[in-house]
């Protein structure tokens, strides 16, 4: 079940990353987990590893090669990559967008 676009362009990119999301690890994350910007991708998520490489190549074909998120994880420690979240994710992609 694809969600309504909602006009306000950081509405619209939360409702399109949760579609992708919900693509990748299936309807149920969506009916299990409110998905915000303070979503914690291994604490509420549980996403696996698999799924993220998944959502990855998902975010890759929706906005190009500039919403890489392999080159946005890669500056960061572990102990960081665990506190993620998903407003994390969506600033990323914000600025991504917006690059000419």
């Amino acid at each position: 079940m694809a969600s309504t676009t909602p006009a306000d362009p950081a509405a619209r990119l939360l409702t399109e990353f949760t579609d992708l999301l919900v693509a990748v690890m299936g309807e149920e994350i969506r009916l299990a987990v409110d998905i915000t910007p303070d979503t914690t991708f291994d604490g509420d998520l549980g996403i696996e590893s698999i799924e993220l490489v998944a959502l990855t190549e998902q975010l890759r074909l929706r906005y190009g090669d500039r919403a890489d998120l392999g080159a946005f994880f890669a500056g960061r420690g572990l102990d960081e990559l665990m506190r993620l979240t998903v407003g994390d994710v969506l600033d990323h992609l914000a600025a991504a967008v917006r690059e000419p």
